[in-house]
This record gives structure tokens, C-alpha cells and sequence, in this order.
């Protein structure tokens, strides 16, 4: 059976070498626009579970990003999404013919085109990285509207099925262009889970537009990762190792997507922009009858209108496809910075464009807002649509709240909430920690209604010269977000400033003081009276998980975002985010072991509130945050970290009583 086994997995390696060895993606140095990161760090993988970050505040660490290999390796059912052109076909075609070299003893490109050493950052840090699976069969396929998984497995062939039969070479399903299957995407991705429950062995790999499946939900199981740019520093080798001359426009930022770096690389540009480089391949090929590459259209597209001063032909590549235009349309918006009639005139007829294509339209303009000041009220209102009633998907909400933040954020970020004293149910049956269910009294109080964003505490460390570790707390298009990387002797001295500042103003009287939640409090803001059986998880909406609610894993963002732009996600008192965006600061211990608290349920009054408790005490930290799953983006869940830990994915609220 072995031998029989073997013959067959050389057989279907065979076949595929044969088949796309001379794919046209595969061209000359392509193994240099191999996009090879994600936006996936290994302090985010360190974080999934709460740790101390003992670490001198003035010195954050500098970000080391996962290859795109490592994920292969380490995710089961991975997706991982680029733009077009940025190189997601190049990369698994690279894969799976080395794989497939490797399956019959020969050597098609070689390791090194995919595991060297990687540049892992702006910086230009390398760090090696070595493929780590065991033999592994692959089989690639572009999918399209209707396929199905059978299907799929039917056409992998005799040699993939005896992989998946006998679990050796590992069986890896590659499957490209996702973005195909449009409204069908759901059903098949229910199906494809469905088969990898029933195959254990198997591994899937899945490639997609960033800009049509973003704003797909994907299931349990599943783990998004977008392919960032190719650093700077990548960009540098590959022009020295392949003997090309330097151009400046291979080195900026734009030429960050591959297909862009391979145009600036050959053609050049009289700046580092996108639209020099499109300039001077529009120049050098608009005469000698070469095919425009698929996702080079619609920019060519823009090229043309800006020659012919043509809006009418602009509005109508949008309408027709809102997500492949989009880069199009912020090309002429940059294009027409000189031309502000023909700017306006865009601008003007993308917000007027009719349901979910206005408000995108107006994203869209909103990468305008610094040459269409004229503009910006009309901009803005429709961001503050968006954001404040939770329209479009959440990914595109994200990019409306960082837009909003830099046009100034209409919304009151500083509100309170009223929490009317009374027994509630505490705690949930689905984590020792949280358990046993009990019935707790508070008093009246108030809470924020979103947590302290990075423009409440930036004034606190202007007036206070207090230090801050954050790396982009002060960035303009970030003043809407939460507050983090704050230990909780930070978030203690911003109360107590911000007490001051409130009694002064008037706003809260001589008698009260701005505090952090205690445990019970905070629980009590977030799950109002829901869950009184308490037996499964109870998210501030109710016992369902739903990702449209939430900053949490599933959204694969990985970042914070602008608070509040999950109104469906709203307690039932009228607070948002308490479940993902940023785990926040209680008042309450903990105890000293990270992994089962001191002060065990139920709550009472044993020292657990004692604000002078030494720093090896860890404090309660409570909601889960962007990298959590249901199981701690939740009402009841327990986190805790050291009183003067701190990293990206921690802030706080306020209370006040």
C-alpha cells in the first residue's frame, strides 16, 4: 500500500510542476516580490493570553512580524489577503511547486526564495526562519462562483486522496482567488470546516483580494492574515541581488505592493508616488500594444480620465465596481489636487451616489479631506453616519473612525453612563475563574460610556509631562481610539487628575471622584440583569456571538479602532466596547499567580479593593480585547496583569461616584 501510496503523491506532484512551472507569474526575479509578512507580531501571539510586560516604558518593543510560511505552518485554515497585484498568486505558486519538488526529491526554485532570512519589519531586522512542516503534498487550485469543496477534493486527484487517507505527505489544499466566489462565500466556507473536521490531516491555505473579502465574516476555526508590503529594507536587497539600478520610486512607500515595486523597479518615476510610477509605465508601454495586467486596469482607467478630464467615465468605474475601483478613485483624488472643480466634482458625485455606494464614496473622499477643506462638513457628517449608526461592514467602519478622528470626531468621547444600584447575577459556569454564579449589590453609579481615548489621556500627559509608552497615541489619525499601552498607576493618576479637572469645570461636584470600576461594577455595566442562569457566555448584547458586535479576533484586525462603531454591540446601559477592542483596568486584585486568582469568587469584601496592595499583586483586567475570541470578549471572563504592565492592548474606563 506504501509503495502504491508513493507513486501516487509523486504522480500528482509531478502533474503539478508540469502544469504551472511556466505560470506568467512566475517570471523573472519573482521570488524578490514575494510578499513574505503579515500584519501578525510576536508580541501579538504572546499577548493571546495575558503577560507580564516588565518592560522599561520608554523603550516599547519594536515590532517582529510572522512570516507568511510561519502561519502555513502554524494555522490549520488559514486565509491571507492582499490587494491586487501584490503578489498572493506568486506566493502560493512559489509553495506549492516547491512542495511538490520536495515530494519527489527534486528542487524546483529552491527554499530560498521562501524561507531565507526575511526582513521582519521597518526596520530592517532580520531573523531566520526555516520550514518546519513535515512532507507535505500539496495541491493548488483557483477557485470560481460555485465550486464546492467535493468538488474541489474530486479534482485534487487519486494522489491528494491517498494523502488524506493515510495523513502522510501532509495534504495542503492552496486555494486562490476567493474572491470569486462572491455571495456563495459563506456556504462554501461552512462546507470547507465540515471537511476538516471529517479530515483531521488536512491543511487548507486560502488567497484573496483584500479589497472584496475584507468585509467577509469567516468561521470558527478559520484565522485571516493580511500580506503586508515588502519592507523598504527587502526592496534594497532584492534591487542589490538582482543588479537592477536603484530608482527612488522603487523605494517608497507605494512601491510597497509588489506589482508596483516591479513597475518602478523597470520603468522608473519621476517621484516615489503611485501615480509617478503609473506615469512612466503609462508612458514607456501606452504606444507598444502591451496588455494592461488585470489589476493594473482600473488605474490605467484613472490615467485616462485625468488626461481627458473626464469625471462622468470616473463615477461610472465606481458604480460598477465599488471595491475594484477604489484604488482608481483615490488616484484621481491625489491626480486632481491641481484641478479642485474636477476634485469637487468627483468628491461631490461619489457622496451622492445612492445607499451603501454613497457612504463608501464618501470614505473614499475622505482620503481628500486635506485639498477639499471646502468639503469637509458634507465629508464628515457622512463618516459620523457611519460610524455613530454602525452602517457598511465593520472593516470599512474601522477606515471611516480613522478618517473621522482626523476631520475631528463630532461625538461626545467623554459621556457617562448612569448604573442604577441593585443585586445582580456575577459571574459564568464556563471558566473556574468565574465561577461560582452569585448574586452581588452595588450602589449607584457612573461609568464612561467608552473607554479614555488617546486624545482624554494625551491632555493628561500634556499637562502632566507624565511618560507614555505609546508609539501612536498621539497620531492625529488615532485621537478617537482607546488609550493603551498604560499601566494601572497610569490609568489611577489619570482619574485623579481627571477629577480635578471635572470639579473645576463644574462638571461633577466637590464630593464625587473619578475613579476606576471596581470588578463588580464593571461586569454589572456590561451585562445589566442578562444571564441570570449564567451557564454559557454572556456578551454585553446577550448569550450569542456575533461579529458584527464586536473588535474582537474574528474581525482580524489586530489593532484598536475608533470607539463606538459597534453600536449593535452596545451593554444594555449604553456602554460600548466592553466586549474586545482593548482589555481595561478594574480597581480589584487579582493575586500574584497569572494563572488562578488569590481572590476567587464570590466577591466580597476581603481586601481585594485595597489600592496600596505592592506592584507582584497582579489587578483584574476585564472585556477581552481585538486579539480575543468569544471566550474572553465577554461579560465574565477575568483577566489580570501586573499593576505596572502594560502593552497595546490595555486601557481602561472611568467611573465616577
Amino acid at each position: 500500500m506504501k509503495v502504491k501510496s508513493a507513486v501516487l503523491w509523486q504522480a500528482s506532484a509531478e502533474a503539478l510542476i508540469a502544469k504551472y512551472r511556466d505560470h506568467p507569474v512566475l517570471g523573472r526575479n519573482t521570488a524578490s516580490l514575494l510578499p513574505r509578512l503579515v500584519a501578525y507580531t510576536r508580541e501579538d501571539k504572546a499577548a493571546k493570553g495575558l503577560r507580564s510586560l516588565n518592560i522599561p516604558k520608554t523603550a516599547p518593543e519594536v515590532p517582529i512580524y510572522f512570516t507568511a510560511l510561519e502561519m502555513v505552518q502554524d494555522e490549520r485554515c488559514l486565509m491571507l489577503i492582499a490587494p491586487p497585484g501584490a503578489g498572493k498568486t506568486s506566493f502560493a505558486l512559489h509553495l506549492a511547486l516547491n512542495l511538490a519538488g520536495e515530494l519527489i526529491g527534486d528542487s524546483y526554485f529552491g527554499k530560498a526564495c521562501l524561507a531565507d532570512n526575511p526582513v521582519r519589519n521597518a526596520e530592517g531586522d532580520v531573523v531566520p526562519h526555516e520550514w518546519q512542516l513535515s512532507l507535505t503534498n500539496p495541491c493548488y487550485m483557483r477557485l470560481h462562483d460555485g465550486i464546492t469543496p467535493t468538488q474541489i477534493l474530486a479534482a485534487a486527484g487519486p494522489g491528494f486522496a491517498e494523502a488524506l487517507t493515510h495523513h502522510e505527505p501532509i495534504p495542503l489544499l492552496i486555494l486562490d482567488e476567493v474572491e470569486t466566489l462572491g455571495d456563495g462565500w459563506w456556504e462554501f466556507a461552512a462546507a470547507l470546516m465540515r471537511l476538516c473536521a471529517e479530515h483531521t490531516a488536512l491543511r487548507i491555505l486560502l488567497l484573496g483580494d483584500k479589497h472584496k473579502i475584507l468585509r467577509w465574516p469567516i468561521p470558527d476555526g478559520m484565522v485571516r492574515h493580511t500580506l503586508l508590503p515588502l519592507p523598504r529594507a527587502e526592496r534594497q536587497r532584492a534591487i542589490s541581488t538582482t543588479g537592477t539600478a536603484c530608482t527612488g520610486a522603487a523605494l517608497g512607500d507605494a512601491a510597497g505592493h509588489a506589482g508596483l515595486f516591479a513597475l518602478a523597479r523597470d520603468f522608473g518615476g519621476q517621484d516615489d508616488s503611485l501615480e509617478a510610477i503609473i506615469d512612466a509605465w503609462h508612458s514607456a508601454v501606452r504606444h507598444n500594444g502591451h496588455a494592461t495586467p488585470p489589476w493594473l486596469e482600473p488605474l490605467r482607467i484613472a490615467k485616462e480620465c485625468v488626461l481627458r478630464d473626464d469625471v462622468g467615465s470616473a463615477l461610472a468605474l465606481f458604480r460598477s465596481d465599488q471595491d475594484s475601483a477604489a484604488p482608481a478613485i483615490t488616484s484621481l483624488l491625489a491626480r486632481w489636487h491641481t484641478a479642485p472643480a474636477l476634485r469637487n466634482a468627483l468628491v461631490e458625485g461619489l457622496i451622492l451616489l445612492p445607499g451603501d455606494a454613497g457612504l463608501r464614496g464618501a470614505l473614499l473622499a475622505a482620503e481628500a479631506h486635506d485639498t477639499a477643506p471646502e468639503l469637509h462638513g458634507r465629508i464628515r457628517d457622512a463618516l459620523h453616519h457611519i460610524v455613530r449608526l454602525g452602517g457598511l461592514a465593520p472593516i470599512e467602519r474601522v477606515a471611516a473612525g480613522r478618517k473621522l478622528s482626523q476631520l475631528g470626531d463630532p461625538r461626545d468621547l467623554e459621556a457617562l453612563v448612569d448604573i442604577p444600584g441593585g443585586v445582580f447575577t456575577m459571574g459564568c459556569a464556563s471558566h473556574p475563574n468565574s465561577s461560582p454564579v452569585h448574586s452581588v449589590a452595588v450602589a449607584p453609579f457612573c461609568i464612561g460610556a467608552y473607554p479614555v481615548t488617546n486624545a482624554s489621556y494625551a491632555t493628561f500627559v500634556a499637562e502632566t509631562e507624565r511618560k507614555w509608552a505609546s508609539p501612536h497615541g498621539r497620531d492625529n489619525d488615532r485621537a478617537n481610539m482607546p488609550a493603551t499601552d498604560l499601566t494601572w498607576y497610569d490609568a489611577r493618576a489619570y482619574c485623579a487628575w481627571l477629577t480635578e479637572v471635572w470639579r473645576k469645570a463644574g462638571r461633577i461636584s466637590r464630593y464625587m471622584v473619578v475613579r476606576l470600576p471596581s470588578e463588580p461594577e464593571w461586569e454589572r455595566a456590561s451585562r445589566g440583569n442578562q444571564g441570570k442562569e449564567a451557564i454559557g457566555f454572556t456578551h454585553p448584547w446577550g448569550s450569542v456571538w456575533d461579529d458584527d458586535r464586536a473588535n474582537g479576533e474574528a474581525l482580524g484586525l489586530n489593532d484598536i479602532c475608533a470607539v463606538g462603531i459597534f453600536p449593535r454591540g452596545c451593554s444594555p446601559y449604553g456602554c460600548y466596547d466592553m466586549a474586545g477592542q482593548v482589555w481595561e483596568w478594574c480597581s480589584t486584585l487579582w493575586g500574584e499567580n497569572m494563572a488562578a486568582p488569590s481572590f476567587t469568587y464570590p466577591y466580597l469584601d476581603d481586601g481585594r479593593e485595597n489600592t496600596f496592595a505592592p506592584d507582584r499583586i497582579r489587578r483584574v483586567l476585564r472585556g477581552g480585547c481585538f486579539s480575543s475570541g468569544a471566550a474572553k470578549a465577554n461579560a465574565t471572563y477575568r483577566g489580570s496583569l501586573e499593576a505596572e504592565g502594560f502593552w497595546r492592548g490595555n486601557g481602561f474606563r472611568i467611573a465616577v461616584s
